[in-house]
This record gives C-alpha cells, sequence and structure tokens, in this order.
C-alpha cells in the first residue's frame, strides 16, 4: 500500500525490501549476573549501594555532623550524634518510601502519630530526620573546592559514578524501555543543563 506522502506500507511484517538487511535478533534486557539471585528488596537494595558507598557517606557525614554538634548543643544528645550504617539504611528507606507513598504529604504531618505512617516515627524522630537531612554529605568538602574547578558534579559525583556501575553491573536495558524527560518539584538553582534522551 501506498501512503499519501510515498510512504510504503506492507500487509506482511516480515516483508524486507530489496537492499535492506536483517536486523540482529534482540535480546531480551531484565537482570543480570548476581542481580537474579537477588530475593528480597534489601538484597536488590545492595547491588547498588554497596557497604563502600555506605561507609563513605557515613565517614564524610560525621565529619559535618561533627561540626553542626556546636550549633546543637541545646538539642537532645540523640539527635546529633554519629550516623551509623543502619541509621544511614533506615535514612534512605524513610526517604524511598515517602518518595513512593507520601511525596504529597509536609513533614509535619508524614510524623504525626494520626496522619502519618508508623514506619516513619518508630524509625526516627523528625527532629533526627531534620537533622540527617541538613547533615548527610556524599564527598570530602575539604576537597570539594579544587574539584568543582573542574567538575560541577562534584559533590555526588562519586556515589553517583557508583550507582550508575552498579546498573550497568545488574541490570540490561530491553527493547522496550524507554526514557523519557521527567518534570521534578524543585526549589534551588541547579549550575549544570540536563538533557533526557528517548
Amino acid at each position: 500500500m501506498m501512503a499519501k506522502d510515498g510512504d510504503v506500507w506492507h500487509n506482511n511484517p516480515n516483508h524486507s525490501l530489496p537492499g535492506m538487511k536483517r536486523t540482529k535478533r534482540i535480546e531480551p534486557g531484565g537482570p543480570m549476573s548476581i542481580a537474579n539471585g537477588a530475593k528480597t528488596p534489601v538484597e536488590v537494595f545492595q547491588l547498588f549501594f554497596s557497604d563502600i558507598v555506605l561507609v563513605t557517606i557515613c565517614a564524610h557525614t560525621n565529619m559535618k555532623i561533627g561540626v553542626l554538634q556546636r550549633a546543637f548543643r541545646n538539642q537532645e544528645h540523640n539527635t546529633t550524634t554519629d550516623l551509623g550504617i543502619m541509621e544511614l539504611k533506615a535514612l534512605l528507606g524513610i526517604l524511598i518510601m515517602a518518595g513512593f507513598k507520601d511525596n504529597h504529604m509536609t513533614m509535619a504531618k508524614i510524623w504525626s502519630h494520626f496522619h502519618g505512617w508508623p514506619l516513619y516515627h518508630s524509625t526516627m524522630t523528625e527532629c533526627r530526620f531534620v537533622f540527617l537531612m541538613r547533615a548527610i554529605r556524599f564527598d570530602d568538602s575539604a576537597s570539594r573546592v579544587e574539584r568543582l574547578k573542574n567538575d560541577r558534579f562534584a559533590p555526588i559525583r562519586m556515589i553517583w559514578e557508583a550507582i550508575v556501575t552498579g546498573c550497568r553491573n545488574n541490570y540490561t536495558p530491553g527493547p522496550h524501555l524507554t526514557i523519557h524527560e521527567q518534570l521534578l518539584a524543585f526549589r534551588g538553582n541547579c549550575p549544570f543543563c540536563m538533557y533526557s534522551h528517548s
């Protein structure tokens, strides 16, 4: 069949025009290597956030906590203590869960015993969560200024590369995967342009 614009359409989907090469067989995507053995959400999480990444985040965050402790002398001791790996996992779990379930709620409602989900206030107090969100760091702030001269992504470069490596090592994109733009609410300045590819 001939379209008005001159394109030729065929009834047989396997019909190939003269000179066209048969495309290679497209392999299905999905988990690969060790990811095939991951059965629980925690095991999947650890494929992308290794203990090395978590220890690095804890170390840099605790450096910032040391600075902030002087300004939070009046807070309860539990609010300003150093961050451990287990508590970091709990913090990331709260952020992931809130992003999926309660991203429309204010922090006061999330930690409310009436409106909020018990998971949040049974994991940590609202004061502790706010303090950790203020303190969390992903790189060495002492060398950041020098690294920012050549890399605007410097504050999260190491963590970003580790997660990207985890994605490449554990998942193969399939033929039916589409990456498109997504608009997210953001109240800040981003020093670089971000593009999406479809």
